[in-house]
């Protein structure tokens, strides 16, 4: 290649040398084998340079990729032996200590019981034992007796039907519990309509739980010894001619049987 010049206005050719073409061929072979070195079996680049750079007149090469080690497992500082996968399954609770979801309104409504409770009383809760929860039981079936039966009763009324509840209880012929004895099958009249049995009149409710409380702990005298049978006195049951009549009060025939 020529090149011009004007030194001192005269023209002057200056010839450039130009490069060697076997040497230009190796030049490019060294460029392209630089490039393949550097790039991985699965096509990717290296961390090196995709070519090599020129700095000066200093060939740089690619940077050697550092080996990445496996992480190692970190030993638990913890002094307790891991779980098994026995010790792992869930704490399965004995039946005496489950709570028995149908009892968990008792407070809220009394009448909560008397539906579909006739089965043994299990225990409420884990704190409370199998006894109480049991006689709280007990003790809501005799008060739903006297509401239901003599709430407009006197107290000697409602008395003698506890005492006629608490007889059959007693008696090797009825069941053995009071809620048992009140749930019989066509034995109390209430018990055998198919309404929702709820006291509405809160005050005869307390004095029925009051009464109910005192005949169950046996501090009161009950007015009928041995009557295992009532009746209001507008009716004549079939039965009644049978036994034999130990007590009139108020609008209820009592008999023994």
């Amino acid at each position: 290649m020529e090149g011009l010049s004007a030194p001192g206005g005269s023209l002057r050719v200056k010839r450039v040398p130009q490069m060697n073409g076997g040497l230009a061929l190796c030049f490019a072979t060294v460029l392209i084998g630089a490039f393949y070195l550097n790039v991985t079996p699965q096509g990717g680049l290296t961390s090196g340079v995709a070519v090599p750079m020129l700095s000066g007149s200093v060939l740089e090469g690619p940077h050697p990729v550092r080996k990445v080690e496996a992480l190692r497992p970190v030993p638990s500082t913890s002094t307790s032996s891991p779980l098994t996968l026995a010790e792992a399954r869930p704490l399965v609770l004995s039946p005496a200590s489950q709570t028995d979801t149908r009892l968990r309104g008792v407070e809220g409504g009394p009448w909560l019981l008397a539906q579909g409770t006739r089965s043994s009383v299990r225990e409420v809760g884990a704190s409370v034992p199998l006894r109480h929860a049991r006689r709280h039981h007990e003790l809501r079936c005799l008060a739903m007796n006297i509401y239901f039966e003599a709430r407009g009763e006197s107290r000697r009324g409602q008395l003698a039907v506890a005492a006629v509840t608490l007889n059959r209880k007693r008696s090797p012929h009825y069941p053995d519990s009071i809620c048992a004895v009140v749930w019989q099958s066509r034995q109390f009249s209430w018990t055998n309509q198919p309404v929702w049995h709820r006291p509405r009149n809160d005050r005869a409710w307390r004095f029925a739980m009051k009464l109910a409380n005192e005949v169950y702990h046996n501090k009161v005298k009950l007015p009928v010894v041995r009557a295992t049978h009532f009746h209001a006195r507008y009716v004549v049951p079939e039965w009644s001619t049978q036994m034999k009549r130990v007590a009139r009060i108020g609008k209820h025939l009592f008999y023994d049987s």
